[in-house]
């Protein structure tokens, strides 16, 4: 399942291991359509995809594969790799989708290898500026080590970074954490391979669970996850550990920050490369920065019924941030848990009827993120 690179006019710097195909997930709730699988039905994630569409055939000379994969596809992928366990394994986190796009993301690029961005997610540079960076970061940490440059096989950016006080309010997995919304990896990695292992090994979360329990699963075995299986791999293949990288120590310092970082195979954006628009961790808004080369939407899709009665317009902006500051009351939460309770007790309770029992909560609305180019 190997993919071939695709020929492209200019080659500089390390060899590049990773396939030019970009990887995207979307997938009909369970229990939607009648199993069929749909396009998106909100025009801001129909949008987004076709963002990447473009942006992964530019420049023409080196284009990038662009995949779109569904429930079915995705089945049918995991039911031909050689461990049947992949498919058990994503059709066990049926009931969490986020589960499952984390799982199938490790997974494909696992044995196919190239770049997996989330559908909410806005490409703000072609995907092939992700390896010329990456490949500039490699030649810089050899040229300063006086050591040859390293082929580059993982690319990671950072999410955030702070205080373990900072970590708790904004219930990251720790003081550092990756971005799991667009990674890049050569097939094989042992960093994919490590973390869809560990996902099998894992149980899921209980039914019926506190939403902040089923949040905090998901933040731990999705950008949680990805950061510990990077660090260790770091210490272990590097020497090193991803904290002491100086696109990651220096956080939002502007004068002593480096875009990228290098260490053995991977490549480590800073804040601004993929975190770009974030009210904390230094972030700079992401038009503001030529280092930015994703936004993230916080669409939240995958979220059950985050559009309803309380929320914006279906068809507004889903460049709101579904993240909390630190100290707001969100509604979402104990309204999500009423819900998960009640189905455990086997009622099926409408999210139109959540407001019923939340009358006099006054929904928080974050504020906007500067619009992406194109969108």
């Amino acid at each position: 399942m190997r993919q071939s690179p695709l020929p492209c006019s200019v080659h500089v710097g390390p060899a590049q291991q990773i396939p030019r195909v970009v990887h995207q997930l979307w997938m009909t709730l369970p229990g939607q359509a009648g199993g069929r699988d749909l396009e998106p039905p909100h025009a801001t994630l129909r949008a987004a995809i076709d963002a990447w569409r473009r942006a992964a055939a530019q420049p023409a000379d080196c284009a990038w594969e662009h995949r779109v994969w569904n429930r079915s596809s995705a089945r049918r992928l995991l039911s031909r790799v050689s461990d049947v366990s992949f498919l058990d394994g994503f059709e066990r986190l049926e009931r969490w989708p986020e589960k499952q796009k984390d799982f199938f993301q490790y997974a494909v690029l696992l044995h196919i290898g190239g770049l997996f961005a989330d559908v909410d997610t806005v490409p703000l540079q072609p995907p092939g500026v992700w390896l010329k960076e990456a490949a500039r970061a490699a030649t810089s940490a050899a040229t300063a080590a006086a050591t040859a440059a390293t082929d580059v096989r993982l690319i990671v950016g950072l999410e955030a970074r702070g205080s373990p006080a900072e970590a708790s309010a904004w219930r990251w997995a720790g003081t550092t954490q990756l971005a799991l919304w667009a990674t890049a990896a050569a097939p094989g990695h042992p960093v994919m391979a490590r973390a869809a292992q560990r996902y099998l090994k894992s149980p899921p979360p209980e039914v019926g669970s506190w939403a902040r329990a089923q949040y905090d699963h998901s933040i731990a075995m999705g950008p949680g996850m990805l950061t510990r299986r990077v660090d260790e791999w770091l210490r272990e293949a590097a020497g090193s550990r991803l904290a002491q990288l100086p696109s990651v120590r220096h956080g939002g310092r502007r004068r002593r920050r480096k875009a990228a970082s290098a260490a053995g195979d991977t490549v480590v954006f800073g804040i601004d490369g993929l975190g770009c628009g974030q009210l904390h961790s230094g972030s700079h808004p992401c038009n503001a920065t030529k280092a930015s080369l994703v936004q993230h939407l916080f669409f939240g899709g995958w979220k059950p019924a985050i559009f309803g009665p309380w929320s914006a317009t279906q068809e507004e902006s889903g460049r709101r941030r579904r993240r909390r500051n630190p100290g707001a009351e969100d509604w979402r939460l104990p309204a999500l848990a009423l819900m998960a309770h009640a189905n455990s007790a086997g009622i099926d309770l409408p999210w139109s009827a959540i407001p019923l029992f939340f009358s006099r909560v006054v929904p928080f609305e974050p504020p906007l993120l500067p619009a992406p180019p194109g969108v």
